[in-house]
């Protein structure tokens, strides 16, 4: 089982997620340490970058993917604010209709891929 299905079955065992925090600033790790600790995660370890405590961290090839997709979703729009202006006014005029089956259809597809992503992480 690789880390990050590990991870995901851990959190969806309710058990809490660790999580390495590497900083330059000790107090960005304090505040931070103080943070996770208050939502249940597993802090691993805490360490300034640089600080010569000659600890070191190797990544793998797929947190380094991981690493560049977060990168590359860093510049991409969370929500199309063109479309976001385009229901707000059919709302306003009152023409936005709501097509009940394709929100079920929505829902139903995303119960199916939830319990999917389950099964599969049971089996790894």
């Amino acid at each position: 089982m690789n880390g990050l299905n590990s991870a995901m079955l851990g959190l969806m065992q309710n058990r809490p997620a660790r999580i390495l925090i590497i900083d330059d600033e000790p107090n960005v790790l304090s505040v931070l340490d103080s943070l996770l600790s208050k939502a249940h995660y597993c802090k691993t370890a805490t360490s300034a970058a640089g600080s010569g405590g000659g600890d070191s961290v190797q990544f793998s090839s797929r947190a380094l993917q991981l690493q560049a997709l977060d990168a590359g979703m860093a510049s991409t729009p969370v929500v199309d604010s063109a479309r976001v202006a385009e229901i707000k006014q059919a709302i306003a005029d009152g023409v936005f209709r709501v097509n009940p089956d394709a929100v079920a259809d929505k829902l139903l597809q995303t119960a199916r891929e939830l319990l999917q992503s389950r099964q599969s992480l049971r089996q790894a």
